[in-house]
């Protein structure tokens, strides 16, 4: 739902503030929704340009 994307959207942004963090992690700590939801989120602020996943995993937010 939409709302569920807003949680997780605040959420890792919350998490990110001025640290990266492990995708994993992220996972872990969302983990009362679903791994499919989640990567949606990931992937839409991927696509904005928000945050950036590298290749070992590590997420990072581009915009504050």
């Amino acid at each position: 739902s939409h709302q569920d994307f807003t949680v997780i959207e605040k959420h890792i942004k919350n998490k990110l503030t001025n640290t990266t963090q492990p995708i994993d992690q992220l996972l872990v700590q969302l983990s009362t929704f679903s791994k499919e939801k989640i990567w949606t989120v990931l992937d839409f602020l991927q696509t904005e340009g928000e945050l950036m996943i590298s290749e070992d995993g590590q997420v990072s937010l581009l915009k504050h």
